[in-house]
């Protein structure tokens, strides 16, 4: 129950907060703009709006972040979001979410 309550507590300061690339009410990793952007302007955005590159949330860095799981993408065990992985992505691996 308290997971529960934890996370629906931190989807109401996502929606409160907007997404920093566009100020919808979604997460950063949901933004249509973000993910259509190439790799380069991704990690633009990121860096611009002080953006986690672990997590793509605001309000810390990578080193301050709690998410440990690692990227995911063509095996890489890297601690950043997949989609800011050095490489290309297929469709799938970007609509799947994090």
């Amino acid at each position: 129950l308290d997971r529960i309550r934890s996370t629906a507590a931190a989807l109401a300061v996502v929606v409160a907060k907007g997404c920093p690339f566009c100020s919808g009410g979604h997460k950063a990793e949901e933004c249509e703009k973000f993910q259509q952007a190439d790799l380069s302007r991704r990690r633009d955005m990121a860096r611009t709006k002080e953006v986690c590159f672990r997590c793509l949330e605001t309000g810390h860095m990578a080193k301050g972040c709690r998410e440990g799981r690692p990227c995911g993408v063509d095996g890489c065990s890297q601690l950043h979001h997949k989609l800011l992985h050095p490489s290309p992505m297929t469709e799938s691996a970007r609509s799947s979410g994090s």
